[in-house]
């Protein structure tokens, strides 16, 4: 797991395919309309000592999930107003 704030409003996770594994996970089977994929973000927003700088009480958070080599991921998390 390679995680960076690109800025202060901007996430970059990159996952490994043993990194998704260890979630429960798989590039495939992520779905932001899954209360699975969902809870899989928030426990990893945890993990990571994210979640303070990811509150969505007044912003939106825009996620994107791109394939990344050897069945990995990188995921963007984006505050926005």
């Amino acid at each position: 797991m390679n995680i960076q704030f690109e800025t202060p409003e901007r996430l970059k996770i990159q996952l490994t395919a043993a990194d998704l594994n260890e979630l429960g996970t798989t590039y495939g089977e992520l779905d932001y309309a899954s209360a699975d994929t969902r809870k899989m973000l928030d426990d990893l927003l945890g993990r990571i000592g994210a979640k303070d700088e990811f509150k969505t009480t007044d912003r939106r958070l825009v996620i994107e999930i791109l394939p990344a080599e050897k069945d990995g991921c990188i995921i963007f998390l984006t505050l926005v107003k």
